[in-house]
């Protein structure tokens, strides 16, 4: 019986994916009206306010919308009005306020007013857990509803990113809040204000989205396409071959489509191959408390030496990954070229081991199973420590798990990613290290200082000279983390699909996708 439901949801994924895929539309027609976009990993809830991964950031600000939208492009970054038309702050750097839009209602009819700002915020404030609050929201103090349509939103310091944050907070219902608590997400009643409605979320399979027809932006914004999937496909050459086979419009991997699977696009002109210099770095993240081998520095400074950082990126990544000197990528505000680059050297790795109280027992080195090249990052990063003295095994495990064991702390070390907002620091120096959401428990109060200071920061030039210094801190203790290297990206997205912004912070958005066969060509 098991054997026959398998078989049969495996017959009804495909015929559902043919309703919008696989044999070419003729050129006469005037768009596609489906759209499927390939992922590689799965999301694992629903919950606006805590998505933790791209695909779940994705779907998120295309059913709904923050006050304010931006370019992605850091402490510089422009503002656009969204569901707020202005802004301003007061003299004390800490009280913001926005004019909302008037008009706006959400997809079950309710109208958005400063009731649901105020709700969204309150819930940020109260569940401090949250991937938005942990992420964006570290000094966040009050939100206080003027009128109908004006809020001001307080911070507990000056904040110098507090227009990205906004920029990250997708505004919820609040009487859908009210009515159905965690069911609106679990029991998938979503509904926002975006360009997309929710249908539909097949746990492992797909996240179905039609087309908003009442949409309030509608004379800016009124695509062709009405429905739009997001398809989990996890193994990557087998969801390239239903690319090319028209299955896709696009596939999306996280960390890139690696150079070696690139060539299986040769020959198929109708796929472009996009490539971006990102901001997304992989690093090693240390439990640094108890009886684990990293809570002494020499057992973390040995690991330093003993990786072979550049033949990491020439062999496994075939090029598509970079060196960099710290957590500050070259590309980034605060960047210091002067600090030495991560040197290899296996004797002094050995030195440094014997030094530690590190008593030989197993380390296993947890990495996911939908972080690019993973497994077999992780099985060399295994081997290279083992030369040295370690005693290592490598393990890749489903995001969702490895998420659950870091917020539990119950790991040595782990191989993850890490990309950041808008081309900012902010949310990697907030949640990863500052607020410890994955529970490092590295205790190092001069760090934690200088991590809130560089967060409260306004001049800019001083802000910067604090991250270089942050960058020295980090390299002088091998704590919290260490960083590897960082990708050169690549996409997949068939010509004519348009409007899926692939930004260098390694977010991607589908708010404002579309077919157009005039640039299929």
């Amino acid at each position: 019986m098991k054997k026959l439901f398998v078989f049969m949801l495996a017959v009804l994924m495909a015929v559902t994916m043919m309703t919008g895929c696989g044999k070419e539309n003729d050129p006469k027609e005037p768009a596609k009206e489906v759209l499927n976009i390939g992922l590689n990993s799965n999301i694992v809830g629903l919950d606006p306010l805590n998505g933790s991964s791209n695909g779940a950031r994705a779907y998120a600000y295309a059913v709904f919308e923050p006050l304010i939208e931006y370019d992605h492009e850091g402490t510089n970054s422009k503002y656009t009005p969204c569901l707020a038309t202005e802004w301003s702050v007061a003299d004390d750097n800490m009280t913001w306020t926005f004019k909302l839009r008037e008009g706006i209602k959400f997809h079950n009819g309710e109208p958005f007013t400063s009731a649901d700002v105020v709700a969204t915020y309150t819930r940020l404030l109260n569940e401090k857990s949250l991937n938005v609050r942990s992420s964006y929201w570290t000094y966040l103090d009050s939100v206080e509803a003027v009128d109908d349509y004006t809020v001001k939103i307080k911070t507990t310091q000056p904040f110098a990113t507090t227009l990205i944050s906004v920029a990250m907070t997708p505004i919820m219902p609040d009487e859908a809040m009210a009515e159905f608590g965690e069911d609106f997400w679990n029991a998938q009643k979503l509904y926002g204000t975006g360009p997309w409605k929710f249908v539909e979320w097949v746990d492992g399979a797909y996240l179905h989205l039609v087309k908003n027809d009442d949409y309030w932006n509608k004379s800016a914004y009124n695509p062709a396409v009405k429905d739009l999937y997001f398809r989990f496909l996890t193994e990557v050459s087998t969801a390239i071959t239903s690319h090319i086979s028209g299955d896709l419009d696009a596939y999306i991997v996280n960390g890139g489509i690696s150079r070696d699977l690139q060539s299986m696009y040769k020959g198929h002109d109708e796929i472009e191959l996009i490539t971006t210099e990102t901001q997304n770095w992989i690093y090693l993240g240390y439990h640094c408390a108890g009886d684990s081998a990293f809570a002494d520095y020499y057992a973390r400074a040995a690991v330093d030496y003993a990786l072979n950082r550049q033949l990491i990126c020439d062999t496994i990544f075939s090029g598509d990954a970079k060196l960099s000197n710290g957590v500050v990528l070259p590309s980034l505000d605060g960047y210091d070229p002067t600090i030495p680059a991560y040197e290899y050297n296996p004797e002094k790795a050995k030195e440094l081991l014997a030094k530690s109280n590190y008593d030989g027992h197993e380390i296993t080195i947890y990495t996911s199973t939908s972080l690019a090249k993973g497994k077999d990052q992780i099985l060399e990063i295994s081997q290279e420590l083992n030369a040295v003295g370690f005693n290592t095994k490598a393990e890749a495990i489903e995001s969702a798990k490895l998420t659950e064991i870091r917020k539990a702390g119950n790991y040595e070390v782990f191989l993850m990613n890490d990309n950041l907002m808008g081309a900012d620091l902010s949310k990697y120096l907030s949640m990863k290290v500052l607020t410890d959401a994955h529970k490092h428990e590295y205790d190092n109060p001069e760090m934690m200082e200088l991590v809130d200071k560089i967060l409260t920061e306004l001049d800019i030039p001083k802000r910067n000279e604090m991250l270089g210094q942050f960058v020295r801190m980090m390299r002088e203790t091998s704590a919290p983390h260490t960083v590897l290297y960082y990708l050169v990206q690549t996409e997949a997205i068939n010509k004519g699909v348009v409007g899926i912004e692939m930004w260098k912070d390694t977010m991607f958005s589908v708010k404002y996708i579309d077919y157009d066969p005039a640039k299929a060509k």
